[in-house]
């Protein structure tokens, strides 16, 4: 019966849905305690895009949004790496907690967004749990860092508009550097004279590699 739920998740199928829970009402419940033999099927139809058999388990089973695979984390993780807005937004409103849940490689779903871009799904998950900013994940970076390293301009702008902190430019990261020093390294020259003319930061201050922000400019200009 597992396997067939699983099939279904994988098209998208509700009639084989509610088939299938008509014959064992306990199925989901069996995801919710460990003893569902194959992949979770929640998990199953976020991957393929199935976003109405998706709100369906949901909305039999909420605390589905809860379970985190050992490989792949939590539904949230699933959907926010595939940009699935929608998704995203049913998970957030049954299990906002979710947004700090952390995956086997310890980052939260803001992860792959900050690296990726997908502005609105960011967006979202940043509005229901600020407290994401400021999180460190465990290659020792913090949301900052992220877009700073992959080139995502445009979510760090957003991130900077939409948390009201004058701190939050200057979050740290594991090594102690802050957006405007080492990382900057790995930049674009936009991003970088982003960063310099929209923080309020002295650019001549050294880092723990002993380089200014102004440094760093200076070189990636020179190599653009």
């Amino acid at each position: 019966m597992e396997e067939l739920l699983c099939n279904a998740a994988m098209r998208g199928d509700l009639e084989s849905l509610n088939e299938i829970i008509a014959k064992d009402n306990y199925i989901l419940d069996n995801i919710l305690v460990g003893s569902f033999k194959g992949k979770n099927p929640l998990h199953v139809a976020i991957s393929t895009g199935q976003a109405e058999f998706v709100l369906k388990l949901l909305e039999i089973k909420p605390k589905l949004a809860e379970v985190v695979d050992t490989e792949l984390g939590a539904a949230l993780h699933i959907a926010s790496a595939n940009g699935d807005l929608k998704i995203v937004e049913a998970l957030v409103e049954l299990s906002p907690e979710m947004c700090i849940a952390r995956d086997r490689d310890g980052n939260n779903p803001h992860y792959n967004k900050s690296m990726k871009g997908k502005i609105d799904v960011l967006k979202k998950l940043v509005q229901t749990c600020p407290r994401v900013t400021q999180v460190i994940v465990d290659r020792g970076d913090t949301i900052l860092h992220l877009c700073v390293n992959y080139n995502q301009l445009e979510s760090l702008q957003l991130l900077l508009e939409m948390i009201g902190d004058p701190k939050f430019p200057h979050s740290w990261d594991a090594n102690g550097n802050t957006i405007h020093y080492k990382k900057l390294h790995h930049s674009r020259l936009t991003i970088v004279r982003y960063v310099l003319n929209s923080t309020e930061i002295n650019v001549n201050a050294f880092n723990e590699a002993g380089w200014t922000a102004m440094d760093i400019y200076i070189l990636c200009a020179k190599s653009s």
